[in-house]
């Protein structure tokens, strides 16, 4: 990973309830492939490495796949029920998972990334997550990066 940008990724995640927000910066690595892009970055919780590569297509489909205590791979639509995997040290689950939002915003020295979607087991709503990203060349940030926006 070359790392030539930073990343700041804020997410709200809601369980039968319960409310978690989380913001991250950190540094990552950000290309454009055919029809979209792709970002890596690497963060340490709770003293375990993590590290979560996204593929953005066509602006419409956000793929994640996260290597972590909790391994993640899931697919994220508008409006398209998705089946996502998830792994833990005592086993694996997988959940539905529909989009609601996504949306892209690439400037020239980065872009925003937003997406949201609801997760569902056995048919019936789970939770709700939300993810604002954040990704800007290294040398080209403003103090605006690290504030509020």
């Amino acid at each position: 990973m070359s790392c030539n940008y930073l990343i700041k990724v804020r997410s709200v995640n809601i369980v039968e309830g319960d409310k978690t927000e989380n913001e991250v910066i950190t540094h990552a690595d950000f290309s454009f492939i055919d029809g979209g892009y792709c970002l890596s970055y690497k963060e340490e919780k709770n003293g375990v490495n993590e590290e979560t590569h996204i593929t953005v297509t066509d602006g419409k489909k956000v793929i994640i796949k996260r290597y972590a205590e909790i391994e993640t791979d899931m697919t994220i639509e508008k409006g398209v029920r998705h089946v996502s995997y998830h792994k833990l040290p005592f086993g694996e689950f997988s959940l539905d998972i529909v989009g609601k939002e996504i949306t892209t915003d690439i400037v020239d020295d980065g872009l925003k990334l937003k997406f949201s979607y609801n997760t569902y087991s056995g048919g019936e709503v789970l939770g709700f997550a939300e993810f604002d990203i954040t990704i800007r060349r290294k040398g080209k940030i403003s103090g605006d990066f690290l504030r509020e926006e």
